[in-house]
């Protein structure tokens, strides 16, 4: 390689030092492909999710007993835990058994749909599960299929998210489907967690006190102004593609997303919120041509939040229809 080129190299990657290696090319990206990449969805393991997942894969890798430890995530929408069961289903995926040709599948993530019934839920369990949609009319032949195909993956962890739509329906068919999913723990013998966008997640299962020994209950905090939200927001500026450094763990660029993320949602510090007002301020920088985030672009998101997503495009370009 000629000296020129060696040097040329070495000076683009110096000047995007400030980004994760796998974060630099993307950098050198067009427009269009540059923002697809700063709004795509990402897990960043913070102070606060570290020991929530800690314990959520603490539940893995087990003894089969009849009475599994099980889990409550109980934290405001917005907080991360949809993220984080995504990411431990991610760590954990499908994988062929070495005796034999057995297919392990120890995580199965399901949704709880608004007001959900128990066919439902069990119809959604075994769709997960790989169960072929075969009409089976009678509850307990249900609940053997699931049983079996639990026993068959070697399953350990089931994970219930949006269990908070249980409050949408009555008491008796709260408390129906709530003894369900604990079945499914003792019947499957696996553990189960059950994540709901609630504040509170003991008044959720207060109607049965086996229900409250049973189930530890953890939350994932919200952000405040200090170690652990720079530390998030160091690690969120190397993800993005800007080619010049922004500086947003300083404590003024804190409280300034801070602040927004109480304009945009009202509790403030919430994860989801964080990220939002920083990845369209990384928009606004790209599309500005400024490639760092200023404190003035902070409120991108009150345009370009609702914007489609060809909104970098100028607007003589635009074709109304």
């Amino acid at each position: 390689m000629r000296p020129a080129r060696v040097a040329r190299k070495a000076s683009s990657t110096e000047a995007l030092a400030h980004l994760s290696l796998e974060c630099r090319p993307w950098a050198q990206a067009d427009i269009p492909t540059r923002i697809d990449y700063i709004r795509r969805d990402r897990f960043i393991e913070h102070a606060g999710v570290r020991p929530v997942k800690a314990r959520l894969v603490g539940l893995l890798h087990r003894p089969r007993t009849v009475r599994p430890q099980c889990v409550l995530l109980a934290s405001e929408a917005g907080s991360g835990k949809t993220a984080l069961l995504r990411h431990l289903q991610r760590l954990y995926p499908d994988r062929q058994e070495r005796r034999g040709a057995r297919i392990a599948r120890p995580v199965i993530y399901t949704e709880v749909e608004p007001a959900p019934t128990l066919r439902g839920l069990q119809l959604s369990l075994l769709t997960e599960l790989g169960a072929p949609p075969v009409a089976i009319r009678e509850r307990e032949a249900r609940n053997d299929l699931i049983k079996r195909y639990l026993s068959e993956f070697a399953t350990e962890l089931v994970l219930f998210d949006e269990v908070q739509h249980l409050q949408a329906i009555t008491r008796r068919a709260r408390m129906l489907l709530l003894d369900w999913m604990k079945w499914v723990s003792t019947g499957g013998k696996v553990s189960v967690v059950l994540s709901a966008a609630i504040a509170d997640g003991a008044r959720l299962i207060e109607h049965d006190a086996q229900l409250l020994t049973r189930f530890t209950q953890l939350r994932i905090p919200r952000f405040s102004v200090g170690l652990p939200l720079g530390q998030f927001l160091l690690t969120l500026e190397r993800s993005l593609p800007l080619r010049r450094t922004s500086g947003l763990a300083h404590e003024s660029m804190q409280r300034a997303i801070l602040d927004e993320t109480e304009a945009m949602q009202t509790l403030r510090g919430l994860t989801d919120g964080v990220v939002k007002v920083v990845q369209e301020a990384a928009v606004a920088a790209v599309t500005g041509g400024t490639e760092r985030i200023e404190r003035p672009l902070l409120n991108a998101w009150h345009e370009l939040g609702v914007l489609p997503a060809d909104s970098w495009r100028p607007a003589a370009a635009r074709v109304s229809v």
